[in-house]
């Protein structure tokens, strides 16, 4: 990831927020998005649309267990860039290894994020469903 930065200013996550990120992997393209909140449940549940490279919606659930917190992020995108959509047949396993570095390095972010924030290191076991 490039970056995540608000197009409008607000102080905490709330419905209508405008965020844009970029995107990066080991291809030599970059991805940038916009999501707009339409729902959020502070600390459990997270809903947007995206537009931009990708378009479609995106949903994060998060469920406090026993010992950890499951984090289960759904992804509905189809990219929007033609020259993408016209490789795909053949760029598929590609894009789906690129994809998943992307993952790890969020999910490396998002776990030194929480470390730093809670002051204790933290185990991840990603569970990813296969790309369609």
């Amino acid at each position: 990831m490039e970056r995540i930065e608000p197009v409008n200013r607000f102080d905490q996550l709330q419905k209508g927020n405008h965020l844009r990120s970029v995107w990066k992997g080991s291809l030599p393209y970059s991805i940038s998005f916009d999501a707009i909140i339409n729902d959020i449940t502070p600390y459990s549940f997270l809903a947007f649309n995206v537009t931009g490279d990708l378009n479609g919606k995106g949903s994060c659930r998060v469920q406090p267990l026993a010992n950890n917190t499951m984090i289960n992020f759904v992804w509905e995108v189809a990219p929007t860039k033609f020259w993408m959509k016209m490789s795909s047949p053949f760029a598929r396993p590609f894009f789906i290894e690129n994809h998943d570095q992307l993952i790890e390095q969020a999910i490396s972010g998002f776990t030194k994020m929480i470390e730093q924030k809670s002051g204790c290191p933290r185990e991840i076991h990603p569970q990813a469903s296969p790309v369609e």
